[in-house]
C-alpha cells in the first residue's frame, strides 16, 4: 500500500482498538498498526509496538510480531538479530498461521542466504514461492524470484544464474505471470536486504487466529 493508504489504515486501526473489547482482537489491531507504522517508515514506534506484542508469549499475535520485528531488523542491517527473530517466529510455530507469514518465510530464506546457509535459504525461498503462487500473490512471487536471481548472480553462481538471469525468463511460473499481468517490478539485490517485509496485509485477516 502507498503512504496515503497506510496513514488511513493506521487511523482506522487506532479507532477500532479504542472500541474493541479486551480479547484477542486488540493484539491484532496493534499488530496492524505496527505494520502501517513500518510502511510509513516510522520504525521506532513500530518496533515498540512489536516488541510488546512479541514479549507476550501467551498472545496469539506474538509469532507474527516477532516475525515482522525480525524482518525490520534485517532491513536495518541487524542481520544476526533479525535472523534469530525470524527463525524463532517461523520454526517454533510450524502450525500457526498469521497475515504475512509466507512473506516472513521468504525473508527467513533470504536471511539464511545472508548467514551463508545456501541450502536452507533456497529451500525456504522455494517453499514461500510455492505458497505465493498457490495464493495467487503474483507480486510477492515476482519479487521473491527476482531476489533469488539477484542472489545467484551476486554469488557468481554462473551455472545457476544463467538459468535465472532476470527472473521472468528464468522461471516458467514467473514468465506466465508477466505474460498475464504485465507486471513491472524493479529488482532488488538480495545480498543487501530482503524485499520490503512491511507490505500491508490488512485486507487479508488471519485465517485461524482471529
Amino acid at each position: 500500500m502507498d503512504r496515503g493508504q497506510a496513514q488511513a489504515a493506521l487511523v482506522s486501526f487506532k479507532r477500532a482498538e479504542t472500541s474493541a473489547p479486551e480479547n484477542e482482537s486488540r493484539p491484532w489491531l496493534r499488530f496492524r498498526q505496527a505494520r502501517a507504522l513500518a510502511q510509513l517508515d516510522q520504525t521506532g514506534p513500530a518496533t515498540a509496538v512489536l516488541m510488546a506484542l512479541a514479549a507476550d508469549k501467551q498472545g496469539t499475535a506474538s509469532p507474527a510480531a516477532m516475525g515482522l520485528l525480525g524482518s525490520l531488523r534485517i532491513k536495518s542491517g541487524q542481520v544476526q538479530q533479525g535472523f534469530g527473530l525470524l527463525r524463532k517466529s517461523i520454526e517454533s510455530n510450524p502450525g500457526v498461521d498469521w497475515p504475512g507469514r509466507t512473506q516472513a518465510e521468504a525473508d527467513l530464506g533470504l536471511a539464511y542466504l545472508m548467514m551463508g546457509d545456501e541450502p536452507a535459504g533456497l529451500r525456504r525461498l522455494h517453499e514461500a514461492q510455492s505458497r505465493f503462487e498457490a495464493a495467487g500473490d503474483r507480486e510477492s512471487l515476482t519479487l521473491s524470484l527476482e531476489n533469488e536471481a539477484a542472489y545467484l548472480d551476486n554469488a557468481k553462481k554462473r551455472s545457476d544464474a544463467a538459468a535465472v538471469p532476470l527472473a521472468q525468463r528464468a522461471h516458467p511460473r514467473l514468465a506466465a505471470v508477466h505474460r498475464r499481468e504485465h507486471l513491472h517490478v524493479g529488482k532488488r539485490v538480495a545480498a543487501a536486504a530482503p524485499r520490503d517485509a512491511v507490505r500491508d496485509h490488512a485486507a487479508h485477516p488471519p485465517r485461524r487466529l482471529l
